[in-house]
């Protein structure tokens, strides 16, 4: 499974977006707007299954709002749909989810901010499922300027500029 935060309805608007997008053809892009999005609150989130072509067996598509400084409004749309997420995985039995850590800064207003957010949402999930097995991969680039690391559930930011 693969989280995806993405603003409005565009497949298109985070750079994992853009990346699923051209790996995954047409059938992604029929898929995607086939999914059922007329109902979809800002934190919800929409299943999509993955076509072969991204090695992954479904898509979970977070609907975020832009940014939006100091409101705070963005970043509690990201906690609801990333604990959506893990719900689901748990619910479907699933052992393994990657998240890409870069959309996250496109949604808050720092890649900093958004992996102390994702930090403090593991760790709540962590405490009221301890006895679910669930790897939690996430995915960073070398570009980024912030490192994240993963062990026993911990994660570690160490800010390389």
């Amino acid at each position: 499974m693969l989280i995806v935060p993405m603003l409005k309805k565009s497949l298109q608007s985070t750079k994992t977006g853009k990346s699923l997008a051209k790996k995954g053809g047409l059938p992604l892009k029929m898929k995607f707007s086939n999914a059922s999005w007329k109902s979809v609150a800002p934190g919800e989130v929409v299943e999509v299954k993955a076509p072969e072509a991204l090695n992954c067996y479904k898509l979970l598509f977070i609907k975020c709002w832009p940014r939006d400084g100091s409101s705070r409004q963005s970043q509690q749309v990201l906690r609801n749909g990333l604990q959506r997420c893990l719900e689901l995985c748990v619910e479907q039995g699933h052992s393994s989810v990657a998240l890409p850590v870069v959309d996250l800064g496109t949604v808050l207003d720092s890649l900093t901010e958004a992996v102390k957010l994702l930090i403090e949402e593991l760790r709540k999930f962590e405490s009221t499922a301890p006895s679910t097995v669930l790897n939690i991969h996430i995915v960073t680039q070398p570009d980024e300027g912030t490192t994240v690391k993963v062990g026993n559930s911990v994660l570690i930011i160490s800010d390389t500029n």
